[in-house]
């Protein structure tokens, strides 16, 4: 995403570094202030260290920027390791002199460290580092290592600050990562980390319901502007994924290029189809047809998942991989009503956003079925708070017509088109979906209390109809 250059004089304006990771370039309106240290707290598991590493290998990767990786926790070999489950080979940019681990780890011996605490042996060897290697990104994990060693906590923070100093002074961009204790409490452990940094970002893992979700939030981006609140992200196969909705822009044109429903009497319902970029919201009942020989073919990707199986954003980040991958013009998803199980209203509704927003944006077609709670009778689809995401509605239902159970189908909504009002008698054959005639004869089959019109009522109706058009 491009930002545009605000007034005043370029020489005085915060320079920004882009990250590379996915989202959060966005979060930040264009990246990390160039030659700053940002602090990036949360609790264990939460994707510290990950994203410390994620940085430095797209500065590598992507911008042929030389990183500096300093470890006071774990060997150079398991960041090695770990890293190669991302699909990273840092041991390669090791050899190519573009990336160097710096083990600051504690002695495995266990030796007390004796005299008063000085990190200018440290400071000299990180400075050694960035020169030999012409490092523009610098990773410390964690600087809590550091504060578990020792006990002067005002000794420690007057080092931490020594070291930050002398980083910005090179001139390298910088992110350390810290422990805290609670999802919502004190920033850092120690409550001081923050306060030598010029940046802080807050990971989270918060367990909702039976499922954990992960968010990322900018507390401060000192000098610059930045998105706020919290934005979910997702660990994938390739590392961390940021979704930031509120970044969202859809610049290309609505499409008023018609696609068919495959069912022609659906298309001249719709006034000649769906259009091609359109998001589609069946609620309901819904329909099936056998997708096989168009699965052989190549025509038609399948992907069955429970939606308890993970979190909502790695869903997502599934949906965006499967579909760069498979290039779809269509992608049809069933159900929203069960992903919608066990999540906050607010957690659902951002991944339906991020789902129709990507789908929009690769001008692709979305079906999704949301079925109601209510079997017959009135429905509310204002309940699942996405109706007004969707360009159109259809509303399928059961009723009973002379003793019988029949389907009933409505084009409830149509953004931007004609459609038809009627409400349609659908039944499924061995060949799909058929529409067949309005139930004329028939009203309140919304309410799930269908009533019988006669004759007489028609004609009292017609002529009441006629009246007031004589009037205008």
């Amino acid at each position: 995403m491009q930002f545009p250059p605000t007034s005043g004089q370029p020489q005085m304006q915060v320079q920004k570094l882009p990250t590379g990771i996915e989202g959060f370039d966005d979060v930040c309106q264009g990246g990390l202030p160039i030659g700053r240290s940002t602090l990036i707290s949360g609790t264990s598991g939460t994707g510290k260290t990950v994203f410390s590493l994620h940085f430095l290998h797209n500065g590598i990767k992507q911008f042929d920027e030389p990183g500096i990786f300093v470890t006071f926790e774990e060997s150079p070999l398991d960041i090695l390791r770990n890293a190669a489950s991302f699909g990273w080979n840092l041991q390669e940019m090791v050899e190519q002199d573009k990336l160097f681990i710096l083990d600051a780890s504690p002695d495995p011996d266990g030796q007390d460290v004796a005299g008063s605490f000085d990190l200018s042996g440290l400071i000299e060897r990180i400075n050694y580092a960035i020169r030999k290697y012409k490092a523009k990104r610098v990773a410390i994990d964690s600087i809590t290592a550091v504060f578990q060693q020792y006990d002067a906590v005002f000794v420690v923070r007057r080092e931490i600050f020594r070291l930050i100093a002398r980083l910005k002074e090179i001139g390298v961009t910088t992110v350390m990562t810290t422990e805290r204790i609670d999802e919502y409490g004190p920033i850092a452990r120690y409550g001081v980390e923050e306060f030598v940094s010029d940046n802080v970002v807050i990971l989270r893992n918060v367990l909702e319901g039976e499922r954990r979700r992960r968010t990322l939030e900018i507390l401060k981006l000192r000098g610059t502007t930045h998105m706020k609140g919290e934005f979910p992200f997702t660990m994938g196969t390739h590392g961390i994924s940021i979704f930031p909705l509120g970044a969202m822009r859809l610049t290309q044109r609505s499409s008023n290029v018609r696609v068919s429903s495959g069912v022609p009497r659906l298309d001249d319902m719709c006034g000649g189809g769906f259009f091609k970029d359109s998001i589609i919201l069946a609620n309901g009942t819904s329909w099936g047809i056998d997708f096989e020989q168009m699965e052989q073919d190549g025509l038609l990707k399948i992907i069955c998942a429970y939606p308890e199986s993970t979190g909502l954003e790695d869903h997502l980040q599934i949906i965006k991989t499967e579909i760069s991958q498979f290039k779809p013009s269509r992608m049809a998803i069933d159900s929203l009503s069960a992903l919608a199980r066990g999540v906050s209203h607010n957690a659902f509704r951002q991944f339906v956003i991020g789902v129709t927003g990507y789908a929009k944006q690769e001008e692709i077609a979305g079906f999704f079925t949301n079925t109601s709670e209510e079997f017959m009778g009135s429905q509310s689809i204002t309940d699942s708070h996405i109706s007004t995401i969707t360009d159109t509605i259809l509303l399928l239902q059961y009723v009973e017509i002379r003793g019988e159970m029949a389907r009933a189908l409505n084009v409830f909504k149509m953004r931007g088109s004609w459609h038809d009002k009627g409400i349609r008698e659908f039944v499924i054959t061995g060949n799909g979906p058929q529409i067949k005639d309005s139930f004329s004869n028939f009203e309140r089959i919304i309410s799930g209390v269908p009533h019988r019109v006669t004759t007489d009522e028609r004609s009292e109706l017609s002529r009441i109809a006629r009246g007031v058009s004589t009037e205008d």
